[in-house]
């Protein structure tokens, strides 16, 4: 981590952004995805705020994340779609059964690896192990995945989803019927303490909030849109299955089926892309199976056209 430390010799209260736009090499877009990722501190408090208000002999410190090394052998496979793409920003959609960043069980192929691989000269940031890589989504799930292509973008887009200014949206089938067409999940989840695969609603777990809105029914089993507005492990999974509604095919949560994956896709995310000024949103066209599975039961008409 390299870390700079500048003191406020003018004697006009000034914003923070502009100060050090004036006394660094950075771009204003820069210093501000710094300031909401929470990397510069005045007088050694931490602040967020760009328009914070500088006064005479007050001490900034910046601090500039380290550059990691990255060993992986890129691939030149590629388990997604393009859904859109800027010189800042690649969206994709993910299809289920790729693992998306290494771990102890895939060290050899994963969509970091298949990102490395790309050709595109406005990706820059290769040299990390998790290239540009803002969140993710678990093995079995598809859609829609946010990659930032360069440092400054990573950490904007960092910071929207720390202050929660990213809407992400899901679509999944799930066993069961609601007693209600919509309802907000609050509740805590946790990891497992005898089962460390698992999460857990437990006391003292991180708060977590999920909506779902039923969107058809039949054959006891039910097509549900799910707004995620916190972002926790399985959160999505957990949540269902404590109100009766876990998914089909889900592995860990779900009940005995003779489905092989579960029906989880990750299908809308809203913002406002970096360097722009216009919310947008974003969509990924659910999978194949998910179509089948909604055909067979006669809700195929509720999901968006293939």
């Amino acid at each position: 981590m390299q870390s700079n430390t500048f003191l406020v010799e003018t004697s006009d209260k000034v914003r923070l952004d502009k100060y050090l736009v004036l006394c660094t090499d950075l771009s204003r877009s820069h210093i501000h995805a710094l300031i909401k990722s929470g990397y510069i501190a005045v007088n050694e408090s931490q602040t967020k705020k760009p328009g914070h208000l500088l006064v005479t002999d007050d001490t900034i410190t910046l601090r500039i994340p380290d550059v990691e090394k990255n060993t992986m052998t890129p691939s030149h496979e590629a388990h997604y779609t393009v859904i859109y793409e800027d010189k800042h920003t690649l969206l994709i959609n993910k299809e289920k059964g790729l693992v998306v960043h290494p771990g102890s069980n895939n060290t050899k192929h994963t969509l970091v690896h298949e990102l490395l691989g790309r050709p595109d000269p406005d990706f820059v940031i290769k040299h990390v192990e998790r290239p540009g890589i803002v969140h993710r989504l678990d093995k079995d799930t598809s859609g829609i995945l946010l990659i930032a292509k360069n440092d400054q973008a990573l950490l904007y887009y960092s910071a929207l989803f720390a202050t929660r200014d990213i809407t992400k949206t899901y679509l999944c089938i799930a066993h069961n019927i609601p007693e209600t067409d919509h309802a907000i999940i609050e509740a805590p989840i946790a990891r497992a303490p005898r089962d460390r695969k698992r999460m857990d609603i437990r006391p003292g777990g991180k708060y977590a909030k999920s909506e779902y809105t039923l969107l058809g029914s039949a054959y006891n089993m039910s097509l549900l849109e799910v707004t995620l507005h916190t972002g926790r492990t399985h959160q999505i999974r957990v949540h269902l299955k404590s109100v009766g509604l876990p998914i089909v095919g889900d592995p860990l949560y779900g009940k005995n089926d003779t489905y092989e994956t579960q029906f989880l896709h990750a299908y809308t995310l809203e913002f406002i892309p970096f360097g722009e000024k216009t919310l947008k949103r974003f969509v990924a066209k659910p999978p194949e199976d998910m179509y089948n599975l909604a055909q067979e039961i006669g809700l195929s008409h509720l999901l968006p056209p293939a």
